[in-house]
């Protein structure tokens, strides 16, 4: 069996602004997005919750006092914020009070006056203005778009072609690899007559498919639990499905919250994973790692714990597997000084437990000349980047066999 992992990295070379973190945290302040999503808010509830510049001040003010915080840990500060006007107890959890605490500490929170300094709404609308961000980037395409769908859909088609079982992972929110794997990875969801072309997820249906796909963070294609086959639904609509369902369909306990309904985000991921398609989709996910020969991943941070833990126990349960990943790092790879490393090398370190090949100079030599070679034992390391590895996967995945790592050893 072998198992395909997309991170954020994998969506880059499909869009002409490339979806990158840092990119993504500053449209969140962005004045603009968040005046339409408060538009069509509006329209559904004529609740007044503040106004652009208000909410943008906070979100800014949460980002300059927490240190290099991305668009997720914004989002988790919000999250525990809301959380202080939500109808649950929640001020008597020790974790709570401990974040709340921090929140306070950094000024981000006047603690005379937090009951009304803030909406329990907003977590809904930050996950809108993150969708809008995604829904704009649909309608700006790089050049090559079709082109990389393609070569994308070949490069799975061919790599899975000669597997009874195959598993995709995305970890993303955007259509790209959908559009890709449509007519043969099933998603587990299947039409329903009731609502015109909403499919729901059926349990059975996922978990006795050969190729599977799960969305693991959600996806723009989702609607509320449900699966959108044929379209993509608008911002407005998508609010007025949130403002139908922010009290019905959000798993909570006694610790939290979570406002996650299209789309997964913050720190805290996990509460998610109580309701399908999640649950299942981590259920097997969890399963296929452990039965895979191989893995490829492509573009992701490890910064996921989530999936950190999956991965080492994929590691450590038979010394034979093997791991080919895909990122871009610009410049050389120099053996001599590890301390300049590029941050995705020390992830990997850390969450594989094993070391750079720091005697093996041919393997950073290849890496640096071709682009990619074997830097850690039984992981062969790509540079270049998921386009450049679309156009010469079959050279790099030839090279992926016994003879070449048992040479490690």
């Amino acid at each position: 069996m072998k198992l395909l992992l997309f991170g954020a990295g994998a969506s880059i070379p499909f869009f002409k602004q490339p979806l990158t973190t840092t990119y993504i945290t500053n449209e969140v302040m962005n004045k603009r997005i968040w005046e339409t999503v408060l538009n069509e808010y509006w329209k559904i509830s004529n609740e007044h919750i503040g106004t652009p510049h208000q909410i943008t001040k906070l979100i800014k003010t949460i980002k300059s006092n927490f240190y290099n915080s991305n668009f997720e840990d914004i989002c988790e500060v919000l999250d525990k914020l809301a959380l202080l006007n939500w109808p649950f107890d929640y001020e008597d959890k020790v974790v709570f009070k401990e974040t709340i605490h921090s929140i306070i500490k950094c000024k981000v929170l006047k603690n005379g006056n937090k009951r009304n300094y803030y909406s329990y709404i907003i977590p809904f609308l930050y996950r809108c203005v993150i969708l809008s961000i995604f829904l704009n980037a649909e309608n700006n395409h790089s050049q090559t778009y079709k082109k990389m769908i393609n070569k994308q859909m070949e490069f799975i088609k061919n790599y899975t072609k000669n597997d009874t079982k195959s598993s995709i992972v995305s970890l993303n929110y955007d259509d790209n690899l959908y559009q890709s794997i449509r007519k043969f990875f099933n998603t587990g969801f299947i039409e329903d007559e009731k609502f015109n072309n909403r499919n729901f997820f059926s349990v059975n249906e996922y978990f006795k498919a050969n190729k599977t796909i799960c969305f693991l963070h959600g996806n723009i294609r989702f609607w509320g639990y449900r699966f959108m086959n044929n379209t993509i639904e608008s911002l407005s609509n998508r609010i007025q499905n949130i403002y139908n369902l922010k009290d019905e369909y959000t798993p909570y306990n006694s610790f939290s919250k979570s406002f996650n309904i299209t789309l997964t985000t913050g720190r805290d991921k996990e509460l998610t994973f109580n309701e399908h398609p999640y649950s299942a989709y981590y259920t097997k996910l969890a399963v296929d790692i452990l039965d895979s020969e191989e893995i490829i991943i492509v573009g992701y941070s490890f910064n996921d714990e989530h999936i950190n833990r999956l991965l080492k126990n994929f590691w450590s349960e038979n010394r034979i597997k093997r791991i080919i990943i895909v990122d871009k790092i610009e410049g050389l790879i120099d053996s001599n000084h590890p301390e300049n490393l590029n941050g995705v090398i020390d992830k990997i370190e850390q969450v594989f437990s094993t070391s750079l090949n720091y005697d093996n100079k041919e393997e950073f030599d290849k890496v640096n000349t071709e682009g990619y070679g074997y830097l850690f034992p039984k992981i062969l390391f790509y540079k270049n980047g998921y386009e450049a590895f679309l156009n010469e996967c079959d050279n790099v995945i030839s090279c992926f066999d016994d003879s070449i790592y048992s040479n490690l050893y």
